[in-house]
């Protein structure tokens, strides 16, 4: 997710309207990852999502479908 956001930046200095937004979908429930520390929002905001939630497609599908603000 890092690397795609800089990749974006560069387009965005060409073509503002350009948005790039990549998403992990994962098998392995959050608990069983070793990184207890973050949260649900934390894994979200990286464009992560797990397949064991009931509505997780939903979830990236709205995601997908936000319309992001750019500064200036």
């Amino acid at each position: 997710h890092r690397e795609i956001a800089e990749i974006e930046k560069r387009i965005q200095k060409e073509d503002r309207g350009m948005l790039l937004r990549a998403y992990i979908l994962s098998v392995t429930p959050p608990e069983r990852i070793d990184d207890s520390l973050r949260s649900a929002d934390d894994w979200k905001q990286d464009g992560v999502y797990f397949l064991h939630e009931p509505d997780c497609l939903r979830q990236v599908v709205k995601h997908a479908l936000m319309p992001t603000v750019h500064p200036g």
